[in-house]
Protein backbone atom coordinates (compact mmCIF):
# COMPACT_ATOMS: atom_id res chain seq x y z
CA UNK A 1 0.00 0.00 0.00
CA UNK A 2 1.60 3.32 -0.30
CA UNK A 3 2.05 6.00 1.29
CA UNK A 4 -0.99 8.58 2.10
CA UNK A 5 0.93 12.34 0.35
CA UNK A 6 0.70 15.13 2.88
CA UNK A 7 -1.60 17.10 1.23
CA UNK A 8 -4.52 13.80 1.39
CA UNK A 9 -4.15 13.37 5.45
CA UNK A 10 -6.24 14.98 7.89
CA UNK A 11 -3.58 16.25 10.05
CA UNK A 12 -0.32 15.74 10.54
CA UNK A 13 0.32 16.46 14.01
CA UNK A 14 1.14 12.95 14.63
CA UNK A 15 3.72 13.07 12.08
CA UNK A 16 5.95 15.51 13.38
CA UNK A 17 5.28 13.59 16.79
CA UNK A 18 6.86 10.73 15.04
CA UNK A 19 9.46 12.48 13.86
CA UNK A 20 10.37 14.04 17.17
CA UNK A 21 10.03 10.45 19.13
CA UNK A 22 12.78 9.04 16.39
CA UNK A 23 14.59 11.82 17.30
CA UNK A 24 14.80 10.97 20.88
CA UNK A 25 15.20 7.79 20.49
CA UNK A 26 17.91 5.55 18.77
CA UNK A 27 15.43 2.84 17.53
CA UNK A 28 11.51 2.90 17.45
CA UNK A 29 9.30 0.17 16.40
CA UNK A 30 5.92 0.20 15.07
CA UNK A 31 4.07 -1.30 18.06
CA UNK A 32 6.18 1.35 20.65
CA UNK A 33 5.42 4.07 18.57
CA UNK A 34 1.83 2.88 18.39
CA UNK A 35 1.44 3.29 21.99
CA UNK A 36 3.66 6.80 22.49
CA UNK A 37 1.50 8.30 20.07
CA UNK A 38 -2.02 6.59 20.93
CA UNK A 39 -2.72 5.43 17.56
CA UNK A 40 -3.13 2.17 16.16
CA UNK A 41 -0.03 -0.12 14.89
CA UNK A 42 -1.19 0.36 11.52
CA UNK A 43 -1.47 3.42 11.27
CA UNK A 44 2.32 3.98 13.11
CA UNK A 45 3.65 1.83 10.56
CA UNK A 46 2.57 3.30 7.45
CA UNK A 47 3.55 6.75 8.73
CA UNK A 48 7.26 5.34 9.25
CA UNK A 49 6.94 4.05 5.59
CA UNK A 50 5.92 7.60 4.54
CA UNK A 51 9.10 8.92 6.69
CA UNK A 52 11.29 6.39 4.81
CA UNK A 53 10.29 7.26 1.45
CA UNK A 54 10.80 10.94 1.89
CA UNK A 55 14.50 9.93 3.62
CA UNK A 56 13.67 10.91 7.42
CA UNK A 57 13.92 7.83 8.39
CA UNK A 58 15.65 4.05 7.61
CA UNK A 59 14.46 0.96 8.54
CA UNK A 60 17.20 -0.91 10.27
CA UNK A 61 16.33 -4.62 10.31
CA UNK A 62 15.60 -5.29 6.66
CA UNK A 63 13.15 -7.86 7.89
CA UNK A 64 9.22 -8.14 6.99
CA UNK A 65 8.04 -7.92 10.21
CA UNK A 66 9.80 -6.58 14.35
CA UNK A 67 10.90 -3.75 11.96
CA UNK A 68 12.96 -0.90 13.98
CA UNK A 69 13.31 2.44 12.25
CA UNK A 70 15.72 4.98 13.15
CA UNK A 71 17.18 8.27 11.68
CA UNK A 72 18.97 8.29 8.78
CA UNK A 73 22.58 8.06 10.59
CA UNK A 74 21.49 4.87 12.37
CA UNK A 75 21.51 2.73 9.45
CA UNK A 76 25.17 1.37 10.14
CA UNK A 77 23.92 -0.23 13.36
CA UNK A 78 22.05 -2.73 10.92
CA UNK A 79 24.48 -5.69 11.48
CA UNK A 80 23.84 -5.39 14.94
CA UNK A 81 20.25 -5.62 14.93
CA UNK A 82 20.05 -8.67 12.52
CA UNK A 83 18.92 -11.99 14.50
CA UNK A 84 21.46 -14.39 16.26
CA UNK A 85 23.06 -17.29 13.18
CA UNK A 86 21.95 -20.27 14.48
CA UNK A 87 24.37 -22.55 12.81
CA UNK A 88 23.80 -26.29 12.67
CA UNK A 89 19.91 -25.74 14.01
CA UNK A 90 17.21 -26.99 11.66
CA UNK A 91 13.47 -25.72 11.77
CA UNK A 92 10.78 -28.66 12.37
CA UNK A 93 10.68 -31.27 14.85
CA UNK A 94 13.45 -32.16 16.79
CA UNK A 95 15.13 -35.81 16.56
CA UNK A 96 13.59 -38.51 19.72
CA UNK A 97 16.22 -38.69 22.21
CA UNK A 98 15.47 -42.16 23.47
CA UNK A 99 16.32 -42.40 27.39
CA UNK A 100 17.36 -45.49 29.12
CA UNK A 101 14.89 -46.97 30.82
CA UNK A 102 15.93 -47.50 35.06
CA UNK A 103 17.64 -50.42 36.01
CA UNK A 104 15.88 -53.80 37.69
CA UNK A 105 18.21 -53.45 40.73
CA UNK A 106 17.86 -49.85 41.61
CA UNK A 107 19.10 -48.42 44.98
CA UNK A 108 16.53 -48.94 48.14
CA UNK A 109 15.45 -45.90 49.13
CA UNK A 110 17.29 -44.12 52.41
CA UNK A 111 15.08 -45.02 55.50
CA UNK A 112 12.55 -42.33 56.97
CA UNK A 113 14.10 -40.07 59.27
CA UNK A 114 13.08 -40.70 63.26
CA UNK A 115 10.20 -39.12 64.72
CA UNK A 116 11.41 -36.24 66.47
CA UNK A 117 10.08 -35.54 70.37
CA UNK A 118 7.70 -32.94 70.33
CA UNK A 119 8.71 -29.71 71.91
CA UNK A 120 7.65 -29.35 75.62
CA UNK A 121 5.01 -26.05 75.77
CA UNK A 122 6.27 -22.65 76.16
CA UNK A 123 4.82 -20.78 79.03
CA UNK A 124 4.79 -16.94 78.05
CA UNK A 125 3.76 -14.27 80.37
CA UNK A 126 1.67 -12.15 78.55
CA UNK A 127 1.23 -9.33 81.80
CA UNK A 128 2.63 -6.76 80.05
CA UNK A 129 0.97 -7.53 76.76
CA UNK A 130 -2.44 -7.30 79.06
CA UNK A 131 -1.64 -3.77 80.78
CA UNK A 132 -0.95 -2.17 77.45
CA UNK A 133 -4.16 -3.95 76.05
CA UNK A 134 -5.59 -2.23 79.09
CA UNK A 135 -3.92 1.29 78.49
CA UNK A 136 -5.43 1.23 75.18
CA UNK A 137 -8.55 0.68 75.81
CA UNK A 138 -8.95 3.30 78.78
CA UNK A 139 -7.62 6.01 76.38
CA UNK A 140 -9.53 5.09 73.53
CA UNK A 141 -13.05 5.56 76.09
CA UNK A 142 -11.59 8.75 76.70
CA UNK A 143 -11.24 10.25 73.46
CA UNK A 144 -15.09 8.06 72.98
CA UNK A 145 -16.47 10.45 75.60
CA UNK A 146 -14.84 13.32 74.90
CA UNK A 147 -16.30 13.07 71.05
CA UNK A 148 -19.69 12.49 72.65
CA UNK A 149 -19.80 15.52 74.67
CA UNK A 150 -19.17 17.72 71.18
Amino acid sequence: MAPVPPSARASTGRLQAAVDLLAATPLLGPARLASLLGCTVRGTGLMLEELVACGAAVEVTSRGSHRLYGLPGTDGIRSETAGPRRYGQRRGRPPKVVVPEPLATAEEPPPAPAVTARLERLEVDYAALDALLADTNRVVERVQAMLKKR
